[in-house]
């Protein structure tokens, strides 16, 4: 058992909270600067208004585990805080500066520090690493994801199904690719195609982003890796309307403004995850493929949010357990993936396709 302490009460933090307490193995601390945030909290969670970081010291205890579901620059002062106190440390945010800094924290002897559990890198961390496992020497692999509506509405095929500011991101960034065994950056939005998943047609582009993190172990092994975001047909068109035709690619503000007011909320959404592997041996080719397609409900805050609270109680369970013994920091792709795709709170995600 180990004291879940959790800072920030919006969707992600309450989500894991009821996870946590519906298990009943870890009791729950939900933190806010907002005593309204808090309101609507599930019962069995003891609910505290912070004023701030400096508030922690007298609310930790060591052997507990912090949880920042906060923004990336609450972080690195959030994971100083749980080693100041000999605590454990979990958070969700998808900056690659921010977990590097984390990560080089110096080690006090008894904290584990994980940055960055949730989708990706998280989930999709373990997906690649147990899908890969099996394949021997060099391999080409391609990997494709998408957070959609479960049906296209309107002529992007798009809504508000993710934060806009990482959207873009994902948009106006440069993406990494390994192309003949070297690693370059390109240009977000390029190397477009069309690829049937499940018997459905979707258009596929790479973007840039903490989406573009390859384990490692992996990494090691491909000679050709690229990451593409998949949407409807139609939808870069559209985008390349906004940012090139009406010049809103150095007007960001604008651009953040027009799509978060003018996107649709979506009621069910989804994540969609194929990878593509092609390995060569002896001159023999073989071509492997693995497709995941998980669905969920805006009124259970939505399915990337879903994902990041089981994938979040799963490392929990994990630390608990000693599965995690190592103390100082752990990169995700340092978690064994079969323990992440077999526990519980993980495996209904698979359960449900």
């Amino acid at each position: 058992m180990i004291r879940a302490v959790i800072y920030g009460a919006g969707r992600l933090g309450k989500h894991l909270a009821q996870l946590l307490v519906a298990d009943a193995r870890h009791p729950v601390v939900l933190l806010d600067q907002s005593e309204e945030a808090l309101d609507g909290v599930c019962a069995n969670v003891s609910k505290v208004v912070v004023a701030g970081i400096s508030n922690l010291n007298s609310i930790l205890k060591s052997g507990d585990i912090l949880v920042a579901t906060a923004a990336s620059d609450e972080c690195l002062p959030l994971a100083s805080a749980a080693l100041r106190n000999r605590c454990h440390y979990l958070d969700f945010h998808e900056s690659i500066s921010t977990a590097k800094a984390i990560l080089e924290l110096e080690p006090n002897g008894t904290s584990t520090l994980i940055p960055s559990c949730g989708f990706s890198p998280g989930l999709l961390s373990a997906l690649i690493a147990d899908f890969a496992a099996p394949l021997k020497g060099s391999f080409d692999l391609h990997v494709y994801t998408g957070v959609l509506p479960t049906a296209k509405s309107n002529r992007l095929g798009y809504g508000l199904v993710a934060n806009v500011e990482g959207l873009l991101e994902e948009y106006l960034g440069t993406a990494a690719i390994k192309q003949n065994g070297e690693w370059r950056q390109i240009e977000a939005l390029s190397l477009e195609e069309t690829i049937v998943v499940d018997g459905e047609r979707f258009e596929a582009f790479v973007t840039g982003g903490t989406t573009n993190e390859l384990p490692h172990s992996v990494a090691e092994k491909v000679n050709d890796y690229t990451y593409r975001t998949l949407r409807y047909p139609g939808h870069l068109d559209y985008i390349h309307f906004l940012l090139d035709d009406l010049k809103l690619r150095k007007r960001r503000d604008r651009l953040s403004s027009l799509l978060r007011n003018g996107l649709p909320s979506v009621e069910h959404d989804q994540v969609i995850i194929h990878l593509s592997a092609t390995a060569f041996s002896n001159s023999r080719r073989d071509d492997f493929r693995r497709t995941w397609r998980i669905s969920g409900s805006r009124s259970e805050g939505g399915i990337l949010y879903d994902i990041a609270a089981r994938h979040g109680a799963a490392v929990i369970d994990l630390l608990a357990d000693g599965h995690l013994d190592r103390r100082g920091s752990i990169r995700q792709e340092d978690i064994d993936p079969g323990l992440i795709l077999s526990n519980p709170h993980v495996r209904v995600l698979f359960e449900k396709q």
